[in-house]
């Protein structure tokens, strides 16, 4: 935005003279206050004063109450505009200040002023007297007097700055030699630095202060010499160095794209660069960034303030000239730390290093001898320092064409070779030699040459090459096919003989085709989209049609592995033909297909044709209940009565076979729901063992229940359950002798399960016979068959609830000992309600049998906290 009031043509160069006089913020002076009150005396006004133009502000010297105040409010902007005195009798009738709002706070009617003009020609400020009433205009004699004023306080201004001047040249001094001390003492450039650090924030002031340095060719920074006032401070700074910060995402990168000083208020810097941290900006407020250069390096040094230094420019300006003093001496530091780092690399340098000179510089043809050696050149050759000193190159050539080519180096000429080197021990070495001839003082050249042991390299050149001839064999002779492709370019660049077997082309030919090319046409849209995606990593990438050469197509499942090579990115496609084998996997297919909708219409079938049977079976079954109990009259004969029994006990039979069959159905088409909730499973046991009871009194069969798992609830359709438990207690009985008993155990298994078992002691199976048993429609043999009735659905079905439930079902029998069924509930199923302790290896008494039972032979149980149902169940 534009001054609203007038400047200088000069205003730059003026302001520059200003701040040459350091003597803006600074305290009142008796010598000013004087030469102000001189003023007021002299042309009787209320006022004298001493003012100094900055760029924005008028600040009082002398004469005044207030510090300062605004350029644009204040007729010294003015004054000094032209070299003459400026009056104005009335500012009331003035038109340039009648506006001007201070003047009319404060009271001015009368104001004449005098420039401060430098020995330069640049006038930086005014002598001036004001008054509260108008006065006429100053007569000749008055404008002199203001002028001699004027140039008394330009005087004492010039005697001030020199004084000032030699204070801070001696002071100066002082620090410079501190500095030299300090850099020539220190151990190490970072010492150096720290000191001359600490040595400039005591002389500014500044509580903090760092250097950093911009890592060649990375473009990030770090520091290199720090000075804090606490020690949290230089441990925080180290740590933010230690990170790896951007020059552009830091303060070092702004002051050295503006390349001049930065001021920058600390907590607006912490919200820019939060890397920083809030340690690094405690304590202070305000930073100064300087840039410095050297050569090809680049430097920025940062002091950090408590509070905004008065004259935040010029303290740049003192921080520059302060760095610009102790530079030589740093620079100084640091090429001798640089000289030490490289006679460091090469006296533990791996190459052997040797400096070759003449014997006499002044003779033009006196012939090299070895100067220096480091230590590694006693381990490849084999010599010690003493036995190569001084003597000439060629005695560890084992070609003298080959030292004559290094003795005869032009200067600056360099020499790269492999030659071959002769050890103490006579044995020859392959190295390689990089030498070149440099300037020496007096005359003459100097040989500079580094050797490399290039034997082992030799070796390993050689096993490699062995290694690429025995994996191009193996690429080659591999049986599964196999092509090499340049990525970028997509061509191939080899393929092995199982490909040009598969896909019929000439390695001439793939060599000479692109990936696009061996592609199905109708696959190229999916191709294309493929290259459009970053290369993934190896893989399958699916299966692809691929055209062979004779025009037919192959299916192939493609594996990528890819990889760099000498800067290329490759890959090695591996192919598989799939074709015979997905023409089979469809043929299996559509035979499964075709499996599964005969068994689903077996189902559709046995479901509709059970629910056909069952409607006429129903009435049957009533009219004949009707029938036998006589409602609506006597049948007439009793041979009637037992025809009709025959026909209801048929009747239910038949239905019975409808509802297995209806169920089975059911189960297959997996629309059977169960009706899960916590149920008692002695509550399931007691109810089937009470359905089956009287079919095996009628076989003199006993049946008994044995509760090894009391106390336990679960999470089951008990309709279910029963069936289950129904259809296994009816096998037992069925297959069961009479005489004997039939048993349902409860018990615990591994894992917190439970499951019932069915026991009985009948006529067994075979272990082959099992699987019989459990298949639908299926009995073990034909006399089984016709003496034990029965559709073979029962196991079955209950096998098939089960695992609906997630359970098992499995059948352990032995013929004529017996069978054994157990229905098993994973743990998820179970819920522990009360107390239950059964040791596993001490079987209960005999003659336990109800929960009742349990609980009384275990008297000391430990009470078992039930747990809630959602917690137990899947």
């Amino acid at each position: 935005m534009a001054a609203s009031f007038p400047l200088p043509a000069n205003e730059a160069e003026r302001l520059e003279a200003l701040r040459r006089y350091r003597i803006l913020y600074g305290v009142r002076e008796e010598i000013f206050d004087r030469i102000a009150e001189m003023a007021r005396s002299m042309f009787g006004t209320f006022r004298g004063l001493i003012n100094f133009v900055d760029t924005d502000r008028v600040w009082i010297k002398a004469g005044g109450n207030r510090q300062y105040m605004m350029r644009g409010e204040s007729i010294c902007a003015l004054t000094i505009l032209d070299g003459d005195i400026l009056v104005i009798p009335d500012t009331a009738a003035d038109s340039r200040v009648n506006k001007m709002s201070l003047l009319m706070e404060l009271g001015v009617r009368f104001y004449a002023g005098a420039p401060l003009v430098t020995r330069d020609g640049f006038r930086i400020g005014t002598l001036n007297v004001v008054d509260d009433k108008p006065h006429a205009d100053l007569s000749i004699e008055q404008r002199d007097w203001l002028r001699t004023l004027a140039q008394l306080a330009m005087n004492e201004l010039d005697l001030h700055r020199e004084l000032a001047a030699r204070v801070e040249a001696e002071r100066d001094l002082e620090l410079m030699n501190q500095m030299m001390l300090a850099i020539a003492e220190a151990p190490n450039a970072r010492e150096a630095l720290d000191t001359s650090v600490r040595l400039i924030a005591d002389e500014i002031g500044a509580v903090h202060g760092a250097v950093f340095e911009v890592v060649p060719f990375r473009e990030t920074i770090q520091m290199i010499g720090a000075y804090g006032a606490t020690p949290l401070w230089r441990a925080e700074i180290e740590r933010v160095c230690r990170a790896t910060i951007p020059v552009g995402n830091s303060l070092t990168g702004i002051a050295l794209v503006k390349n001049r000083p930065v001021v920058t208020d600390v907590r607006e810097a912490v919200k820019m660069f939060p890397q920083l941290g809030d340690k690094v900006a405690a304590g202070s407020k305000i930073s100064i960034s300087i840039p410095l250069t050297q050569g090809d390096r680049r430097f920025t040094m940062h002091f950090f303030f408590e509070e905004r230094p008065a004259n935040a420019d010029a303290m740049a300006v003192r921080i520059v000239e302060l760095a610009d003093k102790f530079r030589p001496a740093l620079v100084r530091k640091l090429s001798e730390e640089r000289i030490a780092w490289l006679y460091s690399m090469v006296v533990n340098a791996d190459d052997a290093a040797i400096l070759m000179m003449p014997d006499n510089f002044s003779a033009p043809s006196a012939p090299l001898r070895i100067a220096y050696v480091n230590p590694s050149t006693t381990r490849i050759t084999g010599y010690d320092e003493k036995e190569l000193t001084g003597q000439i190159p060629a005695m560890l050539f084992a070609d003298a064409a080959e030292a004559r080519a290094l003795e005869n180096l032009e200067h600056g000429a360099p020499l790269r070779r492999e030659v071959q080197w002769r050890r103490k021990d006579g044995s020859l070495a392959w190295v390689e030699i990089n030498a070149v001839s440099v300037d020496a003082e007096g005359g003459g050249h100097r040989i500079v040459a580094l050797i490399r042991d290039m034997t082992r390299r030799r070796e390993l050149e050689h096993a490699l090459r062995e290694r690429e001839q025995t994996f191009h064999l193996m690429f080659s002779s591999a049986p599964v096919p196999m092509m090499l492709l340049d990525v970028k370019h997509q061509r191939y660049v080899e393929v092995n003989d199982a490909a040009i077997h598969l896909f019929g082309y000439s390695r001439e030919a793939f060599l000479e085709m692109s990936a696009e090319t061996i592609r199905s046409p109708d696959e190229l849209p999916r191709y294309k989209a493929m290259m459009r995606t970053p290369v993934p990593e190896s893989g399958r990438r699916g299966l692809w049609r691929y055209v062979k050469a004779d025009g037919g197509q192959v299916l192939v499942d493609v594996g990528v592995h890819p990889f760099r090579f000498q800067g290329r990115s490759m890959a090695i496609i591996v192919t598989v033909d799939v074709t015979e084998q997905k023409r089979i996997e469809e043929q299996i297919r559509r035979a499964r297909d075709a499996a599964e909708a005969v068994s689903r219409a077996k189902s559709d079938l046995l479901a509709n044709m059970s629910h056909e049977l069952r409607t006429p079976l129903n009435a049957i079954i009533g009219f004949s209940q009707i029938m036998r109990e006589e409602l609506f009259g006597p049948l007439g004969g009793a041979r009637y009565t037992g025809y009709v029994g025959d026909i209801l006990e048929s009747a239910q039979h038949l239905l019975a076979v409808i509802n297995d069959i209806l169920d089975l159905a059911k189960i297959e088409a997996n629309s059977l729901q169960l009706k899960e909730k916590e149920i008692d499973p002695r509550d399931a046991v007691t109810s089937a063992v009470r359905l089956v009871r009287p079919r095996a009194d009628e076989a003199g069969i006993r049946l008994e229940f044995v509760d090894k798992a009391p106390g336990i609830s679960l999470f089951a359709d008990e309709t279910a359950l029963k069936r289950v438990l129904v259809n296994l207690l009816a096998n037992a009985v069925k297959f069961s002798e009479t005489g004997t008993h039939v048993s349902v155990e409860s018990r615990l298994t591994d894992g917190g399960g439970a499951a019932l078992a069915v026991i009985d002691r009948g006529i067994g199976m075979a272990p082959e016979d099992i699987p019989v048993a459990l298949t639908p429609f299926q009995q073990i043999d034909i006399g089984l068959r016709r003496k034990y009735e029965g559709t073979g659905l029962g196991l079955p079905i209950a096998k098939q609830l089960m695992e609906l439930h997630g359970g098992t079902l499995t059948i352990e029998s032995a013929v004529g000992v017996g069978t054994t069924v157990i229905v098993a509930f994973p743990s998820s199923r179970v819920i522990y309600n009360e107390t239950l302790q059964v040791a596993a290896a001490s079987p209960l008494p005999s003659d336990v049998r109800n929960t009742a039972d349990v609980f009384a032979a275990m008297p000391n149980t430990p009470k078992i906290k039930s747990a809630p149902l959602s917690s137990k169940t899947a």
